[in-house]
């Protein structure tokens, strides 16, 4: 049984083993050992949207964010390896974001992209990108970076995706991770308004409603037990603003489903107080991975 289907079987977590529970909604769930989040958003998905409706807005809402730190992505993955010797493989590369940023920097790079229109994007840039889901539909490797820039939390199975790596992988090879946390302030802040009764900043972080919402939402501790599991260990470690002003209007009005007076508000708020929100936990975690030495 596979990681998500046992999950929905027996209500365990799959990072621990722990049974989950039910957790300020009927479709969010709740690790009490590892704190890991799920959700139960991605049967509600396929049915709220018509095919097609997410790219163009979604890209409008993140263009703007993920060129913004894709440099010190790379830069991070630098510090490790020359990025000129460097085979990357990106997952769910979207209309090329990150894969434009390392197609400079790197000897090679590839994108798999589930979506027929995005994937035609990428690939108008001249870049290599299959059209699929991971892993199944990967190109074969060897590869010495795999990326999941805002992705891993959307798989419906993180434990097989992490085992499947030791296929694309060199023998040095690394992953590198980027995903919400839900040990970052806005998160704990969107759970904190769910409490009192105000759900929509949760149901946004969450997703909900979108065509590909999250499924779960991990922090750095769950991440790194999860990915120890299957042999590796984090090598590198880093986070990323909460917030940015580029592209945040675009984010928070992303699909249109907040309240415009909330959403205002938040985007003042934020705004104003930037330079606090980054002395603040962050809602975005970098981990980089390699496989553990045998003992």
């Amino acid at each position: 049984m596979t990681s998500l289907a046992a999950a929905r079987a027996t209500r365990d977590c799959v990072v621990c083993g722990a049974p989950l529970v039910t957790h300020l909604a009927d479709w969010l769930l709740r690790c009490p050992r590892c704190g890991l989040r799920v959700s139960r958003l991605g049967e509600e998905a396929v049915t709220a949207h018509t095919p097609g409706a997410w790219d163009e807005h979604n890209a409008a809402a993140l263009t703007a964010l993920r060129q913004h730190t894709a440099t010190r992505l790379l830069d991070a993955l630098a510090a490790l390896r020359p990025l000129h010797e460097t085979r990357l493989l990106d997952v769910g590369c979207g209309p090329a974001w990150f894969l434009d940023a390392a197609a400079l920097r790197c000897q090679s790079v590839a994108g798999l992209e589930p979506d027929d229109a995005t994937a035609a994007q990428a690939r108008a840039h001249g870049l290599d990108v299959s059209t699929g889901y991971f892993p199944h539909s990967a190109p074969p490797g060897p590869f010495d970076v795999v990326s999941f820039n805002d992705v891993f939390e959307h798989l419906p199975e993180p434990l097989q995706a992490a085992m499947s790596l030791a296929g694309l992988l060199s023998e040095d090879g690394r992953v590198l991770i980027t995903a919400p946390s839900r040990r970052g302030f806005f998160y704990r802040l969107a759970e904190g308004l769910a409490r009192c009764g105000l759900k929509a900043p949760l149901e946004r972080l969450w997703q909900r409603g979108f065509v590909s919402p999250h499924l779960f939402y991990f922090e750095p501790a769950s991440l790194d037990a999860l990915f120890a599991r299957c042999g590796y260990r984090c090598v590198r470690a880093l986070e990323l603003p909460s917030v940015a002003r580029p592209g945040l209007w675009a984010r928070i009005r992303e699909g249109g489903r907040m309240p415009l007076p909330l959403a205002a508000l938040i985007f003042v708020g934020c705004w104003l107080l930037i330079p606090l929100l980054h002395r603040l936990p962050a809602d975005i975690v970098v981990r980089i991975y390699q496989r553990a030495p045998a003992p």
